[in-house]
This record gives structure tokens, sequence and C-alpha cells, in this order.
């Protein structure tokens, strides 16, 4: 959104922005679970402050249990419908109840230098990634661009008889491995060596 603008510019300066919609793309509704599922699949822990039983937050909740990331969930009021899936997440054993920062740093591990501030020194998509169980299915993805010149998600998904999520956090570590580059149109091609 407009109003977010400089903080973008903050974040390509500073930090990183990551987005697979093009500038004229708009925000719209139906967009937000893909956005959920990058949120997911980046984070080192997910912390969820407030939200309902159903909405955004909790799809993002279900793809970060499916790739094995911990997640904290903040309680609130019983009487409050915007604490009630964090306290719900919480009875139900799916998120650890999460009462400071200090106990996310201590949960996650985290040790900082006397003075300075975190900073991630990779990021390990290592394991987590669901690859439907075959330890090979980045190669057999691979292989679909010998023959052709780029490809997209639902191509992908059709051949390799995989569901369209799985292909794009597969994609998503593909292209930050560096094997693969995002085209416009959301089609993907292969970094063919020199």
């Amino acid at each position: 959104p407009t109003e977010h603008k400089a903080m973008a510019s903050k974040m390509v300066k500073e930090g990183g922005l990551l987005t697979e919609f093009g500038y004229d793309i708009l925000p719209e509704q139906f967009r937000f679970p893909i956005r959920n599922q990058w949120v997911a699949g980046l984070c080192d822990a997910l912390v969820v402050v407030e939200t309902g039983i159903k909405g955004g937050s909790m799809d993002t909740v279900e793809h970060a249990l499916k790739y094995g990331k911990k997640i904290f969930a903040v309680p609130g009021r019983l009487t409050d419908h915007r604490s009630a899936g964090c306290n719900w997440m919480i009875q139900q054993g799916k998120a650890q109840m999460l009462g400071s920062g200090k106990e996310l740093v201590a949960a996650m591990g985290w040790k900082w230098p006397v003075g300075g501030i975190g900073v991630q020194g990779a990021m390990n998509f290592g394991n987590r990634i669901d690859c439907g169980g075959d330890p090979s299915t980045e190669d057999r993805l691979l292989g679909f661009w010998r023959a052709e010149e780029s490809l997209c998600i639902d191509e992908l998904a059709a051949r390799s008889h995989l569901d369209a999520s799985t292909v794009a956090l597969l994609l998503l570590h593909l292209e930050i491995k560096g094997a693969i580059y995002s085209l416009p149109g959301k089609r993907y091609s292969l970094v063919r060596a020199a």
C-alpha cells in the first residue's frame, strides 16, 4: 500500500524486500495466503500476537507447522475474540506460550554480542523443505527445464504431480540456491553456466 512506501524503501536500503508480485499488482485479499506461505517459509520462528480462530494468521501457522517451524503465541483475555486463536493454539499444543521477548530469545537459543544486535548468518532451508517424501525432488524439478526455456508453477505442478504450494516452496529454495531465477509473469528459468 502507498502508506508503506517509505518503509519499503528503507527495507530495500537496510534489509530486504521480497515479493513475487510486480509493482502494478494491488494488495488484494486473495493474494494474502501466498504472502503467508512466504512468511512461514522464511521465518526462524513464528510469533502470533493476536488472531481469531480463523484468518490469515492461522493460515500462516498451518504453513509454519508443515515446515517444522517453532510457533509462539501471546495469550490474551478469554473474552476477546482477537485472542481466541492464540489461546486455542496454546491449549492445543500447536504454539508455545510467549510472555516476553526474553522468553523468545531463550527459546530460540539466540546469543547476541554484548552491546550488539543479532544478525542472521544464513537462511538455512536444509531438511525443512517438504519434497513430497523424495529427497531428489529438486533434481527432478530441475530436469523439467532441459527442454524448456521457462516454466510457471502450474506447469511444474502438473509435470511433477506435486501441489502448487509445494512447488512454490521448492522454487523459492532453488532460487535462493541460485539454480533458477524468476521472470515476469511468474515464470522461472534455469541459471545456465556461461
